[in-house]
C-alpha cells in the first residue's frame, strides 16, 4: 500500500475551507444561534424570574416582546435600504451592538416603561442582525449561490432556542436574570461582532470596470505601435 496520500484530498480540503460561502454560512450560523437566543428567545426561560423579581404581570413583561416586534415591523424597510446601499457586513455589526446595548438596558430596568423603551430599542436591533439581514448578508458574500447558502443558514437557526434556554435557565438559578442578559449583552459583543465583520467580508474581485476603461487606450497605442511599424517599413522600401 503506498504511503503517500491523495493529492487531490489536500486541495479540496482547503478550496471547501477557504470558500467565502462555507464562511459566511458558519459565521452567521453561529451569530444566529446566539442572536436568536439570547434576545428573541430570552423571555421563554426569564419571563416567570421576571415577574417574580419585579411583581409585573405576565401580560406586561410579555408585551414588552410585542413591542419589540411592532419595531422590527416599523423599521424592516429602511434596514432594507441600508443593507442594499452599506452592505449587510456593516448593518449586521451595527445591529449586534444595538442588541448588546438592548440587553443592558433590560437588565437595569426598575419601571415598566423603561421595560418597554429597552424591547423597542432591542427591536431595533434584532431586525438589524436577525436572519433577513443574514440571508441579504449571503447573496451579498456569494450571489450565484445564494438560495443554497441560505437553507445550509436555516440549518443553524433551528438550535437558537435549544442552546440557549438550556444556558439561560443555568445562568438564571446561578446569577439571577439581570446579570444573565448582562452576559448575553457580553456574548453577542465577544462573539457576533467579530464574526458578523470577518465573516461577511467580500472575497475581491477583480476591478473590471477600470480594466474596461483601459482596453480602448490600449488598443489605440497597439495601433500607433503598428501605424509606426509600417511607416518605417515603407519609407525603408521606397530608399531602396
Amino acid at each position: 500500500m503506498s504511503s503517500h496520500s491523495d493529492p487531490n484530498a489536500t486541495p479540496g480540503w482547503r478550496a471547501r475551507v477557504t470558500d467565502p460561502m462555507f464562511a459566511a454560512v458558519c459565521a452567521l450560523g453561529i451569530t444566529q444561534i446566539t442572536g436568536w437566543g439570547t434576545s428573541y428567545y430570552c423571555l421563554g426561560v426569564l419571563a416567570g424570574p421576571i415577574a417574580e423579581d419585579t411583581g409585573w404581570s405576565r401580560s406586561l413583561i410579555y408585551f414588552g416582546f410585542t413591542a419589540a416586534l411592532l419595531a422590527m415591523g416599523l423599521v424592516s424597510t429602511w434596514v432594507g435600504r441600508a443593507i442594499d446601499r452599506y452592505g449587510a457586513r456593516s448593518v449586521m455589526s451595527l445591529g449586534t451592538l444595538l442588541v448588546s446595548v438592548g440587553l443592558a438596558l433590560l437588565a437595569r430596568v426598575r419601571g415598566e416603561e423603561a421595560y418597554l423603551a429597552a424591547w423597542v430599542f432591542l427591536g431595533l436591533g434584532m431586525r438589524l442582525c436577525l436572519y433577513d439581514a443574514a440571508m441579504a448578508a449571503l447573496v451579498q458574500v456569494v450571489p450565484s449561490r445564494g438560495r443554497r447558502a441560505i437553507s445550509y443558514l436555516t440549518l443553524f437557526g433551528a438550535f437558537a432556542s435549544s442552546v440557549f434556554w438550556v444556558i439561560g435557565h443555568y445562568l438564571n438559578q446561578t446569577v439571577g436574570w439581570r446579570a444573565t442578559l448582562e452576559l448575553f449583552a457580553l456574548i453577542n459583543l465577544v462573539v457576533c461582532l467579530p464574526l458578523h465583520w470577518l465573516g461577511l467580508a467580500r472575497p475581491r474581485r477583480p476591478r473590471t470596470g477600470a480594466r474596461a476603461r483601459d482596453r480602448p487606450r490600449a488598443t489605440a497605442r497597439r495601433l500607433k505601435a503598428a501605424r509606426a511599424r509600417s511607416r518605417s517599413r515603407s519609407s525603408r522600401s521606397s530608399c531602396r
